[in-house]
Parts: structure tokens; C-alpha cells; sequence
């Protein structure tokens, strides 16, 4: 039986926001749309179908973002199913 738990919270860039959820990579250079591709495959690697749920909007800013720079981010779990 499978159950949908969340593996694990990261501090998602505010930049990669729009890529991520919406798939509108318009406002980031080629090198970020790299890292965004990059955690994705990485996600999809680790925990292979997986969501992404907001857990708090407000933007912190974090020297130690889950890729890229230091930036604002946002606090967000990963959810996936687990056996």
C-alpha cells in the first residue's frame, strides 16, 4: 500500500517559482533555467513522481537556497508517494 508523506522541506528560490509551477521559464537566463532543470531531475531521481506544496509565502532571505544563489525564498515540502 502506498501513502503520500512528506519527505522532506526545502528553501525554494522565489525565482524559480514561475518555472517550476507554471512552466514559464520567460524571466530567467538560460544558466537558472539549468538549475531549475537540474533540481527537477534531481527530485525525480530521488523520489521519482513528487509535488511541491508552499508551506509558508513569506520570503526569507536564505545564503544557503536548496540550489542556485543566495536569495529570497520560500519554505516548501516535497511530497511523494512511499511503499
Amino acid at each position: 500500500m502506498a501513502f503520500i508523506k512528506v519527505l522532506e522541506s526545502i528553501k525554494l528560490p522565489t525565482w524559480a517559482l514561475c518555472p517550476i509551477f507554471n512552466c514559464d521559464y520567460s524571466a530567467i537566463d538560460s544558466d537558472y533555467e539549468k538549475l531549475v532543470d537540474q533540481f527537477d531531475q534531481s527530485m525525480r531521481d530521488q523520489f521519482g513522481q513528487y509535488t511541491i506544496d508552499i508551506v509558508n509565502q513569506e520570503e526569507d532571505f536564505t545564503p544557503f537556497p536548496e540550489f542556485g544563489l543566495a536569495c529570497d525564498c520560500v519554505l516548501a515540502d516535497i511530497w511523494s508517494t512511499v511503499e
